[in-house]
């Protein structure tokens, strides 16, 4: 067996400090070595960052000399197509924003459309840059078809609370009153007050009598010139001869069918309708008047198809009822002399017939007759 000699102290010592001056070294050396990593990685990210920082400059530069501060980018013309002429060239201009001689790059478009998009009178708008010196722009104004007035008693273009109501039940404020919007018809007995341009009225008795005007818009026997909304649950129409017609708020085209017949049978008779009743199904009661008071004649005619066929008795009203009265229907006829009097009549309709609606091509072919 080999004994080994134990390691004296001042060895083990020796040993101690030499593996302390080992780890210090290494120390130092792995400390050096991350000093210039860092410098080398923050030298790259300036140089990466200043070679980016020329580029942003030299590109802002080459825009800012050859686009924005360019004069031949410079707005020369301004193209307004409107198919419209509620909206003058000013009005547009002035809420665009936009004048000539700025640059075109400079000009938002965006805002300029939205701007445009907000005036009630315009339905749809376009702006759109044609380089290198032009700016379009494309509005659809929206085209009204009537007036919204608290009463027909007045002229509504003189009324500032009165409305402008395009098809689609959108009102708005005309910027300027031209001829045509004199011979609109006139929607009254809705509380305007209550209305903000902009807004669009879906009130049930609102949109029956747009939709009454949309389909008698090409009508050349009846042309509406006020709606009464006033009593709520029906129509009462005057049209421009002065008829007065009372119609349901639902099935505005059957009973525009009901309506033709009516007017074919005062036709027949060679007499003018002074009112007509559709609020009743089966018999339409009429008012008849001609030149002589004493045949003002006030029937109730079949909404079937032959007008003239010989029924029961209807009233005959005394002239001055017959001006003034509403429609009505009576089985016992009396006159101004309290005699009997023929009159025609037609048969009522039968209740297995079903109703026939007429499209928009049959309407506008029956009140073009």
């Amino acid at each position: 067996m080999i004994l080994q000699r134990r390691p004296t102290r001042n060895q083990r010592n020796r040993r101690s400090h030499h593996n302390i001056l080992e780890v210090t070294v290494r120390a130092e050396l792995a400390k050096v070595q991350r000093n210039k990593t860092i410098m080398r990685w923050t030298v790259r990210i300036m140089a990466v960052l200043t070679l980016l920082g020329a580029s942003v400059y030299g590109v802002r530069e080459g825009l800012r000399r050859f686009f924005w501060e360019n004069p031949e980018y410079n707005v020369a013309a301004i193209e307004v197509n409107n198919d419209g002429s509620g909206l003058s060239r000013e009005v547009i201009l002035g809420t665009a924003g936009l004048e000539i001689g700025v640059n075109i790059f400079s000009v938002n478009l965006a805002a300029a459309r939205d701007a445009l998009a907000e005036l009630p009178q315009v339905e749809h708008v376009e702006v759109r840059r044609i380089l290198p010196q032009k700016i379009a722009i494309e509005i659809h104004e929206r085209r009204p078809v009537a007036w919204l007035a608290a009463r027909d008693s007045v002229d509504p273009s003189t009324v500032d609370t009165s409305f402008l109501v395009d098809a689609k039940g959108i009102l708005f404020k005309p910027k300027q009153i031209l001829p045509e919007y004199h011979h609109l018809p006139v929607i009254s007995g809705l509380p305007v007050e209550n209305f903000m341009p902009g807004e669009t009225v879906r009130l049930p008795e609102a949109q029956a009598a747009l939709e009454l005007i949309r389909l008698t818009g090409y009508s050349s026997r009846f042309q509406v010139q006020n709606i009464d909304l006033s009593k709520g649950y029906c129509m009462v129409v005057t049209d421009i001869q002065k008829k007065k017609v009372v119609f349901p708020l639902d099935e505005i085209e059957r009973h525009l069918e009901r309506l033709a017949i009516v007017l074919d049978y005062g036709v027949s008779q060679r007499r003018e309708i002074q009112s007509v009743n559709l609020m009743v199904e089966r018999n339409i009661p009429i008012t008849l008047v001609s030149n002589n008071p004493e045949n003002d004649e006030n029937l109730a005619v079949s909404a079937g198809k032959d007008v003239t066929a010989a029924g029961d008795s209807a009233k005959v009203a005394s002239p001055a009822k017959a001006r003034s009265a509403a429609p009505a229907v009576s089985s016992k006829p009396t006159g101004k002399s309290g005699s009997n009097l023929p009159v025609k009549k037609a048969l009522p309709v039968k209740k297995a017939e079903p109703a026939k609606t007429f499209g928009k091509e049959e309407l506008r072919k029956a009140f073009s007759r």
